[in-house]
């Protein structure tokens, strides 16, 4: 039997990448201007941008809340919001841009239900995928102008793409009820209650709409504290422009090449703002911040899985463990 062979590169290769990256975009940074950005910063703008960011992380919660109900997981809302806490804290230090989701997958789940839960975190993140290039396309419209046309071709690739996927998602849902018989066995059941609970959370028009809403709610609020970040430095930028560079900096950092997208994501700011006049010190200076900021806003995940109690979960898990799926989460 021959070894299986690796996806992802390993994580010393992707550190040796995102450190190199990181060396890369230093290398252009002029030092006396950010300094002269930090100093002249301003307290209040940065603080508001927090308190923007905060507020878009509850509203995921509750957007997440939604796809765990209609995948028959029984959650409260306080559980879900310290679940997803928890993971957006861990989002900062795992090797991985999917190392936060991972954590809240398994936290959610139990016996019986964690393949649903898991259903639902990649169904929550590839749908706001899509919000945000839908808002991406909103904020132009609202002000084109001021999107260099280099930034509205790479947002139509980036839509071009992320239609191709998600189209073929859907033809892979569809005929998986038909390929079945081709899993082996003991696969098989796993394989339908995957189908069923992405079914189920894209199920009828009131949780689309409601999902879709809060998707580009989060996605408004995401820009906001951005801009908000870019104000408290100085930094000129229009809103539509960041709108525009956030989905495209996003998915660059899907590609598993680098430690939690460091590197990958400071490289696509200069890149994408370069479009828009923005210097390389700048660029990275803002998506350093931009780090800095959303370590700041997922603390309260740290305090929620310092004193998270034992029984709460395990009554919690109890309760879906005993509860099973509703039918159409299950069945092909």
């Amino acid at each position: 039997m021959q070894p299986r062979r690796k996806i992802l590169p390993p994580v010393w290769v992707r550190a040796l990448i995102s450190l190199g990256l990181i060396a890369l975009v230093a290398s252009q940074l002029e030092l006396d201007t950010a300094a002269d950005r930090l100093s002249g910063g301003n307290l209040a703008w940065f603080l508001a941008a927090v308190g923007a960011l905060l507020l878009a992380l509850a509203v995921g919660a509750v957007r997440w809340l939604l796809f765990l109900e209609a995948a028959g997981i029984r959650e409260g809302l306080g559980p879900t919001v310290r679940v997803y806490a928890i993971g957006a804290f861990c989002a900062n230090f795992l090797p991985t841009a999917f190392g936060g989701d991972a954590v809240r997958a398994w936290l959610a789940g139990s016996r019986g239900t964690r393949v649903r839960a898991a259903v639902t975190v990649v169904v929550d993140r590839a749908t706001l995928l899509l919000a945000a290039v839908a808002f991406a396309w909103l904020a132009l419209a609202a002000n084109s102008s001021a999107v260099p046309a280099m930034l509205v071709a790479a947002l139509a690739a980036a839509t071009g793409l992320v239609t191709a996927a998600t189209l073929a998602a859907a033809l892979a849902i569809r005929v998986s009820g038909r390929l079945k018989g081709w899993a082996p066995p003991r696969l098989r059941p796993v394989f339908a209650e995957i189908a069923g609970s992405v079914r189920a959370c894209l199920r009828g028009r009131a949780l689309i709409w409601r999902t879709s809403l809060l998707g580009l709610l989060y996605e408004g609020l995401t820009v906001v504290a951005l801009w908000l970040l870019a104000e408290s430095i100085a930094l000129d930028v229009p809103f539509s422009v960041l709108a525009v560079t956030v989905p495209l900096v996003l998915l660059l950092t899907t590609i598993p090449v680098s430690i939690a997208g460091l590197g990958v994501r400071e490289g696509g700011y200069v890149l994408m703002l370069h479009q828009a006049g923005v210097s390389a010190t700048d660029a990275t200076l803002l998506s350093l911040l931009s780090t800095v900021l959303f370590a700041i806003a997922t603390a309260p995940g740290a305090f929620a899985m310092l004193v998270r109690s034992r029984r709460v979960p395990e009554a919690w898990h109890a309760d879906n463990s005993s509860s099973s799926p509703p039918t159409h989460a299950v069945l092909p």
